[in-house]
């Protein structure tokens, strides 16, 4: 089951202090608690990790020419699929990550359950997300029938559909962790 025993170089005996504290980018916080085994042999530490290290994966609806996405690549997320129906801001987001999906669609015309289904059998399909990896859902429903410096078309119940969308939509996905920027 585990690939590796890593012995650390000094001593500490407060197992899950250590693993909560974790070493930064890529060391051990990117390890979930239950997939880490410490062990403490007369004072050394010893830390088996798993064979497959879990990696973090993001959905981003209504990604836009991609600025959430930009920042979790560069955080060392895995950019598995993103949705907009903006067609010439999806070509940018391609452009700038050619290695995610793009999803060129009105996801309003999807009901939460259908677009949960669609995005969990992809995930695992053609990104190869497995157990123990971690899912993030990132949703920017747009806000122009929300905002008060859109004088012409303010709707705000029509600007709230997607937001409910997007909200139910996460629910039915159920990722380890989800945003919604508005």
């Amino acid at each position: 089951m585990y690939e590796k025993v890593y012995e650390l170089a000094f001593p500490v005996c407060l197992g899950l202090f250590f693993v909560g504290f974790g070493f930064g980018h890529g060391g051990l916080s990117r390890y979930p608690r239950e997939k880490i085994t410490i062990l403490n042999f007369g004072g050394q530490v010893c830390v088996q990790m798993p064979t497959h290290p879990p990696k973090t994966y993001v959905v981003d609806f209504f990604c836009g020419a991609g600025g959430f996405s930009h920042g979790a690549a560069r955080a060392g997320a895995h950019l598995a699929i993103a949705i907009d129906s903006w067609d010439k801001a999806l070509k940018i987001h391609e452009e700038n990550h050619p290695e995610c999906e793009h999803w060129h669609l009105d996801v309003s015309t999807f009901t939460p359950q259908a677009m949960a289904k669609l995005v969990r059998e992809s995930l695992v399909s053609k990104h190869g997300f497995t157990d123990g990896d971690h899912l993030h859902v990132h949703t920017s429903p747009p806000c122009q029938m929300l905002s008060m410096a859109n004088r012409k078309t303010l709707n705000p119940d029509q600007g709230m559909e997607l937001v409910t969308w997007a909200v139910d939509t996460v629910h039915a996905i159920a990722p380890d962790s989800w945003t919604l920027e508005q």
